[in-house]
């Protein structure tokens, strides 16, 4: 195995702590952000706040080549109209109940012009209403959704069984998501939407095009696999991309699984999502256990 070159991340994702005060930190996170070159900024904000901690980052970089993608349950809807002009909004929903309730904040901020959609983070008790979930988005015209990467912090990391993922399959395909902007960062997930393999996938992108910024400040390769690579009250983004421990992590994720060793999907596949195995088994050479191969049992 040749190990890559690592270069920057393309990608970065921040989950914002409700209760972060530290001015500070946060800041100068940003300014490093600009400095290293990150493409997209993904920001999460749970918060509940206005003028708190998202609000300021939004403003940080404004100016800046940085795409940014802002998910919340409602809490942009408090902020000053011109901090949301230049962020791609994701109103964030646990169920197609709560969805229902919300629309209207959805469809009202598409209407003001923002580029505005939906996110649906999936667990083992709303994972049977994706489909209804999707066909709320289908029927009033709401364009973009996301599901978006599970979090190693949260209480589960769930995947669907066999008859979960089948029953699912099986809804999906009476719905037209033709008009849809689908963001699927799992490959069993997208397989289940569309009936192939993604032409786009190439394997785990942990600790290569993505990282994690966690409520703590915690770097880790990415939002569901809890490695740490280092925390930026200590170390600054630079140091932690040119790391020893960046380049190590990323050099055992370019090792096959040896679980999927015969697998004649292996090569488009590459394990499946090793951040869901590594917190399930401890290891990050064992198959995805979402994984639906008969080749891998």
């Amino acid at each position: 195995m040749n190990p890559e070159k690592l270069i920057n991340p393309l990608i970065i994702y921040w989950d914002i702590n409700p209760d972060q005060s530290e001015d500070d930190i946060v800041l100068r996170i940003c300014g490093e952000l600009v400095d290293t070159g990150v493409f997209i900024l993904d920001l999460k904000d749970m918060s509940q706040q206005q003028g708190g901690v998202t609000e300021k980052i939004l403003k940080r970089l404004s100016k800046e080549q940085i795409k940014i993608i802002l998910t919340s349950d409602s809490t942009f809807l408090r902020m000053p109209v011109e901090v949301l002009k230049g962020p791609q909004l994701f109103i964030e929903f646990d169920s197609v109940e709560r969805f229902r309730t919300g629309l209207d904040d959805v469809l009202d901020q598409i209407r003001k012009g923002h580029a505005a959609g939906v996110s649906f983070g999936l667990n083992s008790r709303n994972f049977l209403e994706l489909p209804g979930f999707i066909s709320l988005c289908i029927d009033n015209k709401i364009e973009n959704v996301s599901i978006p990467i599970q979090r190693a912090y949260d209480s589960e990391v769930f995947y669907p069984d066999p008859d979960e993922a089948s029953g699912l399959s099986e809804a999906l395909d009476k719905l037209d998501l033709e008009h849809l902007n689908l963001s699927i960062h799992d490959p069993f997930l997208w397989k289940m939407f569309y009936k192939k393999e993604n032409p786009n996938e190439d394997g785990c992108n942990a600790a290569k095009t993505m990282m994690y910024i966690s409520k703590d400040f915690e770097v880790t390769p990415c939002p569901i696999m809890p490695i740490s690579i280092g925390n930026l009250r200590e170390t600054s983004l630079k140091e932690i991309f040119s790391s020893m421990m960046r380049q190590e992590v990323r050099d055992k994720l370019l090792l096959e699984p040896d679980e999927c060793g015969a697998c004649s999907l292996l090569d488009k596949c590459k394990g499946g999502c090793r951040g869901r195995t590594y917190v399930i088994s401890g290891s990050l050479n064992k198959r995805d256990p979402a994984c639906l191969s008969p080749q891998t049992k």
